[in-house]
């Protein structure tokens, strides 16, 4: 079973895994895959081509599959 917020922004065409849980104002998308017992926390994005394997959990307000903050690394 998935536990997905009701302001949580999740591609229909992204991947969940079984009992993913989606937190509050958190984004996934459209070429995502999430892994089985995985957790989101409020306010992270998941974007890009990112595969998350199971059991893991993505803290707030992460950016998982972005380009960099520092724009000069390669």
């Amino acid at each position: 079973m998935r536990n997905i917020h009701p302001t949580a922004i999740v591609h229909p065409k992204a991947e969940l895994g079984d009992n993913v849980e989606i937190g509050a104002y958190s984004s996934v998308g459209e070429h995502v895959v999430i892994g089985d017992g995985t957790k989101l926390l409020h306010h992270a994005a998941v974007e890009g081509h990112t595969v998350i394997g199971r059991d893991n959990e993505i803290g707030s307000f992460s950016v998982i599959g972005g380009k960099p903050q520092d724009l000069k690394y390669k």
